[in-house]
């Protein structure tokens, strides 16, 4: 494990937050024999049967394990809709689809150390996932990859399953765990010194440090609704923009199993940077919609960047301007209309021809939920087609719900993920990031986080 020397004076730690970044820094911190109040917004013990099941789908219905109230608009001109961020013990990692991905090594290199990488990757568990029709047909035209997931024995592996679950009993005597308990500001002191939280129901937890890991929509909604106006903090967000194809499958697959069966990541030659686009292979999309399968195109390599400010009432206002960047239009156009003659000239659905077996799939193609079929995709090439098939692209435009990069390190934290100006407060969690990775972003947000309370250690340690 990495942890600092052991401290001389321990600090009382408030670390806000048990998603992925949270538990590890609550774990490492109480190792090191701080006293740490780790504090979530969201249910914990007994974590219900679907937050354990291997579907994410379920994950994600369980009531009380989503917050229900934020909302994004993905692309200028979209309305916004709901944006799902996980809630209770683990965070998101209880309610994602559990893939476990790093990504190149370039793209994290800025925020994990060599030490931290190889610690997270010796701490999960994963498995490759299994294959089903769809992955096995996309194998016949593209190479599809096992997607590696966080999971074991069939049930998922949340961040609180790795880190925290098997060890709360050793460390009870440093490590109090609070669970329905919603921060709603932090308290501050003349000095810019956070001395604290101040939970929903008005109840004040004193910290000596305060470690925001609520997420890249939450850390910096908490720092606005205090005062806090530093710059960097709320801009640069960042989200891997996705466009989904809904398969209308032959034969529904067991809907309790994982969905996510396969990747292909390849690269569209028009940037610098390989691996810019990728697709994600979804066997089937729960209980609730038997029969269907999808396949997602997405922009890893991603230019746009938006914002989270707070309204009047101190609720998330959230805008990615996914699509923003010339360059990101373009590359997303470029894999939007390469899957689409994918799933034309491959013959995964039965378009009337039967040129091949691989008809036998799905029965149909639809790009909304009002039933439009494969063909009002706008193919045509040019400027013309160009600008239609953009706006096509803008209208549809969903997201991996990957928040990243709104309160960016060497901008507004430094060292220890220590806020620059502010005494007393740290952020470790995906927002800090510089720029989103081309992963999803669980398993380099765990080794931000290991990379960052290293750091901390050392600080807390100095100023014992």
């Amino acid at each position: 494990m990495i942890v600092g020397p052991r401290a001389v004076a321990p600090s009382r730690v408030a670390v806000v937050g048990s998603g992925p970044a949270g538990c590890i820094t609550a774990r490492r911190l109480a190792d090191a024999g701080h006293e740490v109040t780790l504090i979530e917004a969201g249910p914990g013990d007994p974590i219900p049967d679907p937050i354990r099941s291997a579907s994410f789908f379920g994950a994600l219905e369980e009531p009380g394990w989503t917050w229900p109230n934020v909302v994004a608009e993905r692309a200028q001109g979209q309305e916004p809709r709901r944006y799902l961020r996980g809630r209770g013990l683990g965070g998101c990692s209880a309610v994602n689809a559990m893939v476990a991905m790093t990504g190149p090594s370039e793209d994290f290199g800025a925020f994990a150390s060599k030490r931290a990488q190889r610690q997270v990757l010796d701490d999960i568990l994963t498995r490759p996932s299994s294959s089903g029709p769809l992955a096995d047909a996309l194998s016949r035209v593209v190479d599809v990859e096992p997607a590696k997931l966080l999971a074991a024995n069939g049930q998922r592996c949340s961040a609180f399953d790795l880190y925290l679950a098997q060890h709360r009993e050793r460390l009870a005597n440093c490590l109090e765990i609070r669970v329905e308990s919603e921060v709603a500001e932090l308290v501050v002191t003349t000095g810019r010194r956070v001395v604290g939280v101040r939970l929903a129901s008005g109840e004040f937890v004193s910290a000596e440090r305060v470690v925001l890991c609520a997420g890249a929509i939450h850390s910096p909604v908490l720092l606005l609704r205090s005062g806090v106006t530093n710059p960097g903090v709320g801009v640069g967000l960042m989200d891997h923009p996705a466009i989904p194809f809904t398969l209308q499958l032959y034969r529904p697959v067991d809907a309790s199993q994982p969905a996510v069966s396969g990747l292909v990541s390849w690269s569209s030659g028009l940037g610098s940077r390989s691996h810019d686009l990728q697709y994600l292979i979804l066997e089937h999309l729960g209980q609730g919609a038997p029969g269907f399968g999808q396949v997602l195109v997405a922009l890893m390599d991603v230019a746009s960047v938006g914002s989270v400010t707070i309204d009047a009432s101190g609720e998330p206002l959230v805008q990615f301007n996914m699509l923003d960047a010339r360059s990101d239009r373009a590359r997303l156009r470029h894999g939007v209309r390469q899957l689409v003659r994918i799933l034309h000239g491959g013959g995964l659905w039965d378009d009337g021809s039967r040129n091949n077996n691989l008809g036998e799939v799905a029965r149909d193609v639809f790009v909304d939920d009002e039933g439009s079929r494969l063909d009002s995709v706008p193919m045509e090439e040019g400027d013309r087609g160009d600008r239609e098939l953009d706006e096509w692209i803008r209208q549809h435009v969903g997201a991996y719900v990957h928040a990243s990069s709104s309160c960016r390190l060497d901008s507004a934290v430094g060292t220890g993920g220590a806020l620059r100006g502010w005494q007393g407060v740290s952020v470790i969690d995906s927002s800090v990031m510089p720029m989103i990775p081309r992963a999803s972003t669980q398993v380099p947000t765990m080794m931000l986080a290991e990379f960052l309370v290293g750091q901390l250690l050392v600080l807390l340690n100095s100023q014992a």
